[in-house]
């Protein structure tokens, strides 16, 4: 969480960081990027805690909901073989759970 307050207190004085907070918030509020754009302290830990919300286990419970490889999609680029890419890309996501 330190290291996440530390990364979102340097963006805050990033143009870009600062445009993309801006289009969260103009974004329509029924769509999802309009909820939530990145998280520090207060949003991660502060707020949970008053609220009686286990970050961690909403975390657990959603990657057991939505970390499957039927609902994933793969993008391989590089300028290796294909060979030798697609070797790379079963070794590294054929152990994601279906």
């Amino acid at each position: 969480v330190k290291a996440i307050e530390s990364e979102f207190q340097q963006a805050r004085q990033d143009d870009g960081a600062r445009r993309e907070q801006l289009l969260c918030e103009l974004a329509d509020e029924g769509h999802a990027y309009h909820r939530f754009g990145w998280g520090n302290k207060r949003s991660l830990v502060d707020e949970p805690a008053r609220k009686g919300v286990d970050v961690q286990a909403q975390l657990r419970a959603f990657h057991a909901r939505h970390y499957s490889s039927n609902i994933m999609t793969l993008v391989v680029l590089g300028g290796e073989p294909l060979d030798q890419l697609q070797a790379w890309a079963v070794e590294s996501a054929s152990t994601i759970p279906n």
